[in-house]
């Protein structure tokens, strides 16, 4: 005889059980589907000059928290019978605002997280595809279920229809010889991390940069860790070939127009011509003079300059002479 509680929850206790439950899993599921939603293929490079010994596929979580890559896979596609020809299934995590590169050999490739094999021709040059999945694909025919990301691509091939289905409606196959220079480049997004998943219109070819931002010096756009970008890469114009405004020089715009800053302005934090210091104003006794020369007792380094007293080492002898009657002994 099964015994029956003396103290049923009363409805409003389930109920509110019930609700508690629904919301706990319903925030789970958000926080999932935001986590997949953050989650791209962000550059692959499938053909280098000779032998293919440094292809790679690198993955960029845009979102704010980290993802954990356990069930994903990514899935190589064979243009030839649009079937799988090699699935990974990825481990570890990505931080946000990380990248996570698999690669075919991490001597050759920086910043790989997880190195796989064949060490050679990982990847094939095209009409082919890279797919990333969220939980394991069942057998190796294309398939857009548990779909993520996806990347056709090519080196002067034709498109493939049976491929394509892996995008968005109306998304290019991308080629990696786009340029003419496929041994070098990679297909990339760039702005870094654009386009969202399974569209492609973003993609160019560049130099790879495997576990780094793909956003190119250079091409008159200001991404948002340069300072500047004049479309150019020369130094001495005001935007280095590293895309840092140089010193005593103001740019702004894209592509960015660079001017100098008028000369020998003391009170401005930089140091030019003649000054010795620059601390941002004209104040005395700061260490830095109204003329900009560095003040007696003080150091000053930096623009603008940080200025501190200088201190000064007292040595006392060992030992002091006996004296005896006013006299030295």
């Amino acid at each position: 005889m099964h015994s029956v509680s003396k103290h049923p929850s009363p409805p409003t206790v389930l109920f509110r059980q019930c609700l508690f439950m629904l919301l706990t899993g319903c925030l789970a599921f958000f926080h999932a589907q935001t986590a997949y939603a953050e989650l791209v293929i962000n550059e692959v490079d499938a053909d280098q000059e000779g032998v293919d010994s440094a292809e790679f596929i690198e993955l960029y979580n845009s979102g704010p928290t980290t993802i954990d890559l356990s069930g994903y896979q990514l899935v190589l596609f064979n243009g030839s019978n649009d079937e799988a020809y090699q699935v990974f299934s990825l481990i570890g995590s990505i931080a946000a605002g990380d990248y996570f590169v698999l690669c075919s050999t991490s001597g050759t490739v920086a910043n790989c997280n997880m190195s796989v094999s064949p060490a050679t021709d990982l990847l094939q040059n095209g009409a082919d595809a890279v797919a990333l999945y969220d939980s394991p694909i069942s057998g190796s025919a294309v398939t857009t279920t548990n779909l993520v990301d996806a990347l056709v691509y090519d080196t002067d091939d034709g498109d493939d229809a049976g491929l394509l289905v892996l995008l968005n409606p109306g998304q290019p196959q991308v080629n990696e010889n786009g340029p003419g220079n496929k041994a070098y480049d990679s297909n990339q997004r760039i702005p870094n991390g654009s386009g969202g998943q399974r569209n492609t219109s973003t993609y160019t070819q560049a130099l790879p940069t495997p576990g780094a931002s793909n956003n190119i010096c250079g091409d008159g756009v200001v991404q948002s860790d340069e300072g500047c970008d004049d479309g150019g890469t020369q130094v001495g114009d005001g935007c280095s070939d590293t895309c840092r405004i140089e010193n005593g020089w103001l740019c702004s715009g894209e592509p960015s127009l660079c001017s100098m800053q008028p000369s020998n302005i003391c009170g401005d934090g930089v140091v030019l011509g003649a000054e010795e210091c620059d601390d941002g104003d004209t104040l005395v006794g700061d260490g830095c003079s109204d003329t900009c020369r560095i003040e007696n007792g003080w150091l000053c380094s930096g623009e603008p300059s940080l200025c501190s007293m200088e201190t000064k080492t007292f040595y006392w002898p060992l030992f002091l002479p006996a004296v005896q009657n006013n006299e030295v002994l």
